[in-house]
């Protein structure tokens, strides 16, 4: 039975601990060693930046411990100026043994706890009290004591429980803390075994995102997802509520840098800003580069007068790696400094890797990198993104060639009707009607009172997006008819032209891979053909079916397969 267990133990998960198979062998092992009434207790701590999952480890843990006697604690910002007063909301179960206690203890944790006066709070005689009663109570059961937060303890406390913690032998108290890896000043918790949490493997990354997605993600979205958030579970989490669908299921191009929660972010930026300016806008510039721009990237620093040592501050720091081609130590770190960065900051930063790229081998990157450093509506910057999205359409990528359409119609002085119609057409051709709609409505707003036949091209591109819709919604519906007369110990007896009939022979190869699970990169493999084709037949055949992702296809030609 467990019983006092801290609010973050108490509380109901409806996130699924994925992994960490090691992580709890190890703290399982050092519970037991404290079960045994005459084996070890002792303390370990686990750290790890916010969001690495130490909660969770704690959670699990004390709910597979039914025979130990389960209290804890978790450190609370607001109350860190507060002496002992996390101690004392540990020791509150124990507080009626006090007067067991010898006369100088007793005397020290109740000056500590305010419940004599007169008394010195003496920080020794209050660890030796908190090492007796708890010795106490570990007499009858087992004990687990769980302190969470550790960075946010008050002095006089984390310096009792670091006490305890060192003195802890032979006492069938088992002692786990969990905090951040980056605390301030003297260490406390020195000489406590720790356990460091890293990221999740990119296997268990990928279950976590799936078991949390109310559609399906693309494998290739889950990889990049997986490796710029270092597989940390709550960057992982917040991301598939982030994204639309539309990205996650590869219908939709992600972010330059996938953001990551605040506090995360936070967390990496403290080490950022207490670097030099110029070391501050390098990291920048690398942030704001694409991973294939390793040489603009330095010479876009040098085009800021900055020079190449300034990387040496961030290497020193952590940042970055110790590499000639230095990147960032944790893909995170990226994220964080784009973010973090003022929006005029960020502008510099992709100007001036614009000013480097080649406009001849390299016009898509500049062009996009002029868009980002612009202010306001740029004809110039207009027509090269829709240059960009020409060369796109030509190479099969329908998901850039929507985003530089859309981005050439915000950045159009004029002829801004044109551009967003376009741009909803791409998003149609690559099985996006969401994202056309939304194109088509910023159309809308364009038009003004003369202009009857670009209003008449937006009813009729609207007109193509409620179409592709509702040929989906009639599949999805017909399916759950199907499905309810199967319940019914019916048949469907409808004929129905297969779904896929209007698709050509590679087509339909494509989308049956497709449907199939298997990745872009695997069907241009079997199919002898570039990735950059399959994304072309797979925007075509999105757009024939009325799907917006491959779980909709998949349920799309399941359906089909299954009418007599």
């Amino acid at each position: 039975m467990t019983e006092h267990l801290p609010v973050s133990v108490r509380a109901p998960r409806r996130v699924p601990l994925v992994g960490r198979h090691a992580e709890l062998r190890v703290l399982a092992g050092h519970v037991r060693g404290a079960q045994a009434q005459d084996g070890p207790g002792g303390a370990v701590l686990l750290a790890g930046e916010p969001g690495i999952g130490k909660t969770r480890l704690l959670d699990r843990l004390a709910r597979t411990c039914p025979e130990h006697l389960v209290v804890g604690i978790a450190g609370v910002r607001s109350q860190a100026r507060l002496g002992f007063a996390a101690l004392h909301g540990l020791l509150r179960p124990f507080l009626g043994g006090l007067d067991t206690l010898p006369p100088p203890q007793r005397e020290a944790l109740g000056a500590a706890f305010g419940l004599v006066s007169g008394g010195t709070a003496d920080r020794y005689l209050a660890g030796l009290a908190t090492l007796t009663l708890l010795a106490g109570a570990a007499s009858v059961r087992p004990l687990l004591v769980l302190v969470d937060d550790v960075q946010w303890l008050d002095p006089e406390s984390a310096d009792v429980l670091g006490f305890v913690g060192r003195c802890l032998h032979g006492d069938a108290v088992a002692l786990v803390l969990a905090g951040r890896d980056d605390r301030d000043g003297p260490d406390p918790f020195d000489g406590i075994p720790v356990l460091s949490l890293t990221g999740l493997p990119p296997a268990d990354a990928r279950d976590l995102l799936a078991a949390n997605s109310a559609g399906r993600i693309d494998p290739a979205v889950a990889g990049r997802i997986a490796a710029e958030t270092g597989g940390n579970p709550l960057a992982l989490l917040r991301l598939t509520r982030t994204l639309t669908a539309e990205q996650l299921s590869g219908g939709a191009p992600l972010p330059v840098a996938l953001p990551v929660p605040g506090r995360l972010r936070a967390h990496f930026l403290r080490r950022v800003r207490a670097l030099p300016a110029d070391t501050r806008t390098l990291l920048l510039v690398m942030a704001a580069a694409a991973p294939r721009e390793s040489a603009e990237r330095w010479r876009a620093a040098g085009y800021l007068g900055i020079a190449a040592h300034a990387a040496d501050a961030a290497t020193a720091a952590g940042i970055l790696t110790r590499e000639h081609a230095a990147g960032f130590q944790h893909p995170v770190f990226r994220s964080a400094v784009y973010w973090g960065a003022e929006a005029a900051d960020r502008r510099l930063a992709h100007a001036a890797l614009a000013a480097v790229t080649d406009p001849v081998r390299a016009p898509d990157r500049r062009a996009w990198h002029r868009a980002e450093a612009a202010v306001g509506p740029d004809a110039e910057v207009a027509g090269e993104l829709e240059a960009a999205a020409r060369h796109a359409r030509a190479d099969g990528g329908p998901a850039a060639e929507a985003t530089f359409l859309l981005r050439a119609a915000e950045l159009s002085p004029t002829d801004r009707v044109p551009r967003f119609l376009a741009a909803a057409h791409a998003h149609l051709a690559l099985g996006n009607p969401a994202s056309a709609q939304a194109a088509v409505d910023r159309a809308e707003t364009e038009l003004g009172p003369e202009d009857a036949l670009l209003r008449a091209r937006v009813r009729q591109t609207r007109t193509r997006v409620d179409l592709h819709r509702a040929r989906l919604t009639d599949v999805l519906l017909a399916e759950r008819a199907r499905t309810e007369l199967a319940a019914a110990g019916e048949q469907a007896r409808t004929p129905a032209e297969p779904a896929d009939r209007a698709l050509t022979h590679r087509e339909r190869e494509v989308a049956r891979l497709a449907a199939g699970g298997v990745l872009n990169a695997d069907i241009a493999g079997r199919l002898f053909i570039s990735v950059s084709t399959v994304e072309y037949h797979l925007g075509k055949v999105f757009r024939k079916l009325g799907v917006t992702s491959r779980r909709q296809l998949t349920t799309v030609l399941d359906a089909e397969a299954r009418l007599p």
